[in-house]
């Protein structure tokens, strides 16, 4: 399982930081943002919405583990 926690280009240029790393910048990081929605989102991969808070994101993903345990290896 591949989780893709999705941001905003808007709201990723605004962390602390941004900007010191020579891929951080908006054009390039919208490029790398749509190599992976277009091509990298296969079957095993989840995508989660970052925008939400911390504990609905971390709920969603612990559902989506327990999910897989369940239905691959009927561990839970």
């Amino acid at each position: 399982m591949v989780i893709y926690i999705e941001n905003s280009l808007s709201e990723i240029s605004k962390r602390s930081g941004f900007g010191e790393e020579a891929y951080e910048n908006v054009d390039f990081q919208a490029k790398v943002k749509k190599v992976y929605e277009e091509n990298l989102m296969e079957n095993d991969w989840f995508k989660v919405d970052g925008m939400r808070s911390i504990d609905s994101i971390a709920e969603e993903i612990y559902q989506e583990v327990v999910k897989l345990l369940e239905g691959k290896f009927g561990l839970i």
